[in-house]
């Protein structure tokens, strides 16, 4: 019903992908590794842990950070945040 022909196109080819491979094979999206403590997969330069070493270097504290974007949080968002930090 989209009039567009070039984005009822996309859309149908996102739809397919997600019906097919789905969100398992997008690189855009964060991984599981394996193992006793799950963890996101690092893949840089988008995701990747901070390095304690690296952190004194460039200055930056990770615990702030995380405070100051908490801070501007709606109250779900930020019960949610809390069940994963």
């Amino acid at each position: 019903m989209i009039g567009n022909g070039g984005l009822r196109r996309k859309l149908t080819g996102i739809i397919d992908k997600a019906r097919g491979e789905g969100l398992s094979k997008d690189d855009n999206f964060p991984h599981l590794a394996g193992g006793a403590d799950a963890r996101i997969v690092d893949k840089p330069p988008t995701i990747f842990h901070l390095d304690p070493k690296a952190d004194t270097r460039h200055k930056i504290d990770a615990e702030r950070l995380f405070a100051t974007y908490r801070k501007g949080l709606n109250p779900d968002r930020t019960r949610l945040l809390d069940r994963f930090v």
